[in-house]
């Protein structure tokens, strides 16, 4: 498994979405966002189509943030 999860509010990505980010924010960050069962919440890495940012989510703000490798074989 290829993940790194953000360990805390400090971090963010390049976009800078992190820990404590609205679904505004989220949004404005990454308007092709999207959601599904394996990933939840989550959007391709701008400029790396390999890898996606997985966004755990409140309906107010982010809670958690993991940078995947989006062609995973053991979470599947």
């Amino acid at each position: 498994m290829v993940t790194i999860s953000a360990p805390g509010r400090g971090v963010r990505t390049p976009q800078g979405i992190g820990i404590g980010a609205t679904p505004a924010q989220l949004k404005a960050a990454y308007p092709n966002l999207r959601q599904n069962a394996l990933y939840g919440t989550f959007a391709t890495v701008p400029g790396n189509p390999k890898a996606s940012y997985v966004f755990l989510m409140s309906k107010r703000t982010v809670l958690g943030v993991t940078l995947v490798l989006t062609a995973q074989d053991c979470l599947r």
